[in-house]
């Protein structure tokens, strides 16, 4: 009978064992989303940097984390982020993997933040970050707005490009550049019914972007970094330009 219970015995341990072992499997899939830019990674790609930043003791209100991509030369899917611990100290990181991160650096501060004519993954991660914070948008005065929409309707006279519509709308980028730099955004606005409406009577086209110094437009791109801090009223003033001549 001794000899039994010592069988039962032994073959439990390894039942416990086997069961133990197919627990501790990583079954975390590689959910890595190769499509790039900002706030494309979804919450669960989140999951381990977050085991990293408890483990850089780092304690943070979950809705207070941003993570973005950037550039990569070397293949893989290295990022960039930020997060609010509970003291309200914000810190930047760096890390090897969104998917299966590793190594993180800390930043007290963002080392690389946006400016004219450059990107980042430090920049992608400023935007993802401000996203989340921002509580307010700030917009345009009615005279930034008549003279910025001027200006801007005087570029597309002046600079050949393929554009077919010719009305549009500006507005104020939130996005922080620096106290000499004023980021601005617009629509181009279409007559056709798209699914994205700018009002009862016109349709979003493309979003632009530029960045105002002084009297100068810097930085002009048929594109914008997030719509989310794009602030214009749909009540905005449309300009419209006349095509040039070709």
């Amino acid at each position: 009978m001794k000899t039994r219970y010592k069988i039962l015995i032994i073959m439990a341990i390894i039942v416990a064992s086997i069961t133990l072992i197919i627990t501790n499997i990583d079954t975390e899939p590689d959910i890595w989303d190769d499509t790039g830019g900002i706030g494309n990674w979804v919450e669960t790609e989140q999951t381990s940097i977050e085991k990293i930043l408890t483990q850089n003791q780092i304690n943070y209100d979950q809705d207070t984390l941003a993570v973005a991509g950037g550039p990569t030369y070397g293949g893989g899917d290295p990022g960039c982020g930020a997060v609010v611990d509970h003291d309200s100290k914000v810190h930047w990181f760096h890390v090897d993997s969104i998917s299966k991160p590793k190594n993180m650096t800390l930043y007290d501060k963002n080392p690389m933040p946006c400016k004219i004519n450059h990107t980042s993954c430090f920049c992608n991660a400023q935007t993802a970050f401000t996203e989340v914070m921002l509580t307010e948008l700030s917009y345009l005065t009615p005279n930034e707005e008549e003279e910025i929409g001027e200006r801007i309707k005087t570029y597309f006279e002046t600079i050949p490009h393929q554009i077919p519509v010719t009305k549009f709308v500006v507005g104020k980028y939130n996005l922080d550049l620096g106290e000499q730099y004023n980021e601005i955004c617009g629509i181009l606005l279409t007559k056709g019914d798209r699914e994205d409406r700018f009002n009862e009577d016109y349709s979003v086209y493309k979003y632009f972007s530029a960045v105002k110094e002084g009297y100068s437009l810097w930085d002009f791109s048929i594109s914008v970094g997030s719509e989310k801090l794009c602030a214009i009223p749909t009540d905005a003033t449309i300009f419209e330009y006349k095509k040039s001549e070709e």
